[in-house]
């Protein structure tokens, strides 16, 4: 991401050009396991 030198995230970050990795970690409430098997 490119910040602006006047945004709020340049000011974190104390720079201008940001780089995150953002990553899901989805899991199945087994609760609901048995359920899932009987619908596919």
């Amino acid at each position: 991401m490119q910040a602006q030198k006047s945004s709020l995230s340049y000011r974190l970050y104390k720079k201008d050009k940001i780089i995150e990795r953002h990553r899901h970690r989805y899991e199945v409430n087994p609760n609901y396991k048995d359920k899932l098997i009987e619908w596919t």
